[in-house]
């Protein structure tokens, strides 16, 4: 919840640096670019997009072709394990 509020300020924030870099004046523009950046790295850092690969909880379930293919027997029971 806390984090999809921040979410929308880091999205309505966003939506005005763009409205003020449509009027800026070219020396406006390099300190816009820079806060529509930092608020970029802000919103990565919000969602997990730059974690570490040490950090993501990733644990990747390998499948065969003939596990994937809709001629499989599991195809039409996805919630079961394919035959082995």
């Amino acid at each position: 919840m806390l984090r999809a509020l921040e979410a929308q300020k880091l999205d309505q924030m966003e939506r005005y640096l763009w409205r003020a870099m449509r009027k800026a004046s070219a020396a406006d523009v390099a300190r816009l670019a820079n806060s529509l950046r930092a608020l970029s790295e802000s919103r990565r850092r919000l969602l997990g997009l730059d974690a570490a690969p040490s950090e993501l909880n990733f644990s990747p379930k390998l499948y065969a072709v003939r596990d994937v293919s809709p001629d499989c027997p599991a195809w039409d029971r996805p919630w079961q394990e394919a035959d082995a």
